[in-house]
């Protein structure tokens, strides 16, 4: 599964062969900065807007989690080791 932003709160899983929906996550305001969290097996994405970061669980597509980061959240990586980072 694949998990995409789309501009609204919301995201998207899909199947990368037939682009099917698989899922769709509610998440908070401008989803964006998404990045994959290996060791978890977790998506974390920043709500730009929204001052916060959500983790997904990559394998369901349910929010494993929303962390206020109090400010706008812009980059995000990971390090390989299940470590996230984000630059307010």
């Amino acid at each position: 599964m694949d998990i995409r932003a789309t501009g609204t709160p919301t995201l998207h899983g899909f199947d990368l062969k037939t682009m099917k929906v698989l899922v769709q996550t509610p998440t908070g305001s401008k989803p964006d900065a998404i990045i994959y969290i290996r060791p978890q097996s977790e998506c974390s994405h920043s709500n730009g807007d929204g001052n916060s970061a959500t983790a997904i669980n990559a394998a369901d597509g349910k929010v494993a989690g929303t962390v206020d980061l109090g400010g706008g959240p812009e980059f995000a990586s990971a390090d390989g080791k299940g470590n996230g980072f984000r630059k307010s």
